[in-house]
This record gives C-alpha cells, sequence and structure tokens, in this order.
C-alpha cells in the first residue's frame, strides 16, 4: 500500500467514476484499474462496486475510503509544514470554481500583488460544474472551491456541504440580470420580463444540467415549444464572443458595479419576478486550516465584492 495508491482510490470514490478520476489525475485508466486491483488483493476486500453508470463503493471501501481521505489531509498538512524547510518558499493556490469574470479578474489581481515577484509559484485554476468543484475540494485535490447557486436552493447547497464535509461562506448575492450586447434591442431597457427575451437565443453552458444544482442559466429551462432559440456554448471565451456577435442573451450575476470588471460591450438587465438571488460562495474542507497564500486570496476577494450590491 503506498499513497499514490490512496490518492487513487479517494479520487475515484469521490468523483463515482474511473474515467473522470483519471481525468483528475493525469493518469490512464488502466493505470488506476490495475492499482485498484492490486490494492484490493493486498487487503482482500472489493473496494468498488462497478455498475455501468460508474462507480460506487462497498460497505467496507466507504470505511477505507474514510480513513485514506484523513491520511492523505495529515500528510498535506505535514508536507506544508516541514517539507519545503530550508527550501525557498513556495507559494501555493489550487482553485476549482465555475466559470466566472469577475473571479478571474480577482485572481489576476492577487497574482500580481502577492506571486509577481515570488520564485516559486503554483497557481492552479479549475473551471468545473458545482458538483466536481464539490468533489474536488472535498477530496484535497484543491484547497478552495467557489461556485454559484439560486438562494431557494439555499438548504440543499448547505446540506450538500455537509455530506462533502465543506465549509465556507456566501461572499456575494445578486439580482438575476439577463446580460445583453450594448446594441441588443433590450439593451436601454430598466428591466425585463421573462416573455421579453423569448424571441432571442439563449446562451447557456453545455454542462449546467448536470449539477444537480440550480445555476444561472438553468432559471431559464430550454423548452423549444415556447422558447425557439437556444446556443450551447463551452467556455466563457465562447459566451463574450456570442454575446457580442449576436442577439442572444445569458442569465447571470450583476457584475454593472463590480470594479475590476472593464465590460463596456456587455449590459446586465434585471429580469422581473424572480424572487431569488444568486449566491457566489466559496468552500474548504471542514476543519482544515486556511494556508497564508489561500488567506491572501480570500482577503482580495472580499476586497473586491466590498462595494459591490449584495
Amino acid at each position: 500500500m503506498n499513497l499514490q495508491a490512496l490518492r487513487y482510490v479517494v479520487t475515484i470514490a469521490q468523483t463515482g467514476s474511473f474515467n473522470k478520476a483519471s481525468q483528475y489525475l493525469f493518469v490512464s485508466q488502466s493505470t488506476l484499474s490495475r492499482s485498484v486491483k492490486e490494492l484490493e488483493d493486498q487487503l482482500g476486500i472489493t473496494l468498488f462496486n462497478r455498475t455501468n453508470q460508474g462507480v460506487n463503493t462497498t460497505h467496507e471501501g466507504e470505511k477505507f475510503v474514510t480513513q485514506a481521505s484523513r491520511i492523505l489531509r495529515d500528510i498535506s498538512q505535514l508536507e506544508g509544514q516541514y517539507l519545503h524547510s530550508g527550501r525557498p518558499e513556495q507559494f501555493s493556490l489550487l482553485l476549482a470554481t465555475q466559470r466566472c469574470s469577475a473571479i478571474i479578474r480577482v485572481l489576476a489581481v492577487y497574482y500580481q500583488r502577492y506571486f509577481a515577484d515570488k520564485d516559486l509559484v503554483n497557481l492552479v485554476v479549475k473551471e468545473e460544474t458545482t458538483e466536481n468543484i464539490l468533489q474536488l475540494v472535498s477530496s484535497g485535490t484543491f484547497g478552495l472551491g467557489i461556485f454559484h447557486y439560486t438562494s431557494d436552493q439555499e438548504e440543499e447547497v448547505l446540506q450538500k456541504c455537509r455530506e462533502y464535509q465543506l465549509e465556507g461562506e456566501v461572499f456575494h448575492r445578486s439580482p438575476v440580470v439577463a446580460q445583453v450586447h450594448i446594441s441588443h434591442p433590450l439593451a436601454n431597457m430598466a428591466s425585463v420580463k421573462p416573455e421579453d427575451l423569448l424571441p432571442y437565443p439563449h446562451i447557456t453552458y453545455n454542462d449546467e444540467n448536470l449539477t444537480g444544482i440550480h445555476y444561472c442559466s438553468d432559471i431559464a429551462t430550454f423548452n423549444p415549444a415556447i422558447q425557439k432559440k437556444r446556443i450551447v456554448i463551452h467556455d466563457g471565451g465562447t459566451l463574450r464572443t456570442m454575446i457580442i456577435h449576436t442577439d442572444g442573451y445569458y442569465i447571470g450575476c450583476d457584475y454593472s458595479n463590480f470594479p475590476l470588471v472593464d465590460d463596456l460591450y456587455r449590459k446586465y438587465i434585471p429580469i422581473q419576478g424572480v424572487n431569488f438571488t444568486l449566491n457566489t460562495m466559496w468552500v474548504k474542507h471542514m476543519g482544515r486550516r486556511l494556508t497564508q497564500a489561500e488567506k491572501c486570496f480570500l482577503e482580495v476577494l472580499d476586497e473586491a465584492f466590498a462595494g459591490v450590491p449584495r
């Protein structure tokens, strides 16, 4: 038994899939399968039940994963304390986040303030869905996670965090708005009704319906009987391009007063009749102390959002 095998097993359990685990760990599925098989033979137990939908832990596997996760967290803390003793200090931030231009701008400011003059820097940003963010932070693969959810899902989100042994706080609550280009026919309206949007393409990310938690564009679920046009995209750069060059709209947070976003091409129009907000939350593993690099990032985050209406 070795630490690498423990990391493999914990990640497989968190993702529920050998395929997803191999992507996160940057190893082949065959390597994972061989490692798990060798570990199961060594332990004399079966760790996973394999199905067409993925894998889930057996009763013995669940107990093993719980203990393995605890060991990996302890090892990580020990490495942080002693491994780099006598070496130049390494500044490291591992952040899993949903696609969000405001967060990326905060990261840029954070880098310039704290990382630009350092010799050893490890800044890793992974844009993911809500469910995957929770899994990555819970497993210890990433230190911090940031995601959006609608306020009517608050209890479900908090319960999900408890299940993953995560804690954190909401740092921004935004009204629900339609994001359009400044030349859009609706751009000069003070607010819009949902029916005002129907003639125009709804731009949405292709994986939002897989999160299990309502996210921005899921507020206007696509129904071909009512809404005739939809544009499905994959990344933030494509979103920007489609808003600029089409009459489409995206439903999301209001960053019109966010000081770090130079949004000269985009208008944020409040949507009438929406009785909830879009909340943005950061999370870490429950009980784990923040690193100095993480504390600095959260300070920049709070500073950036301090003047934005909540």
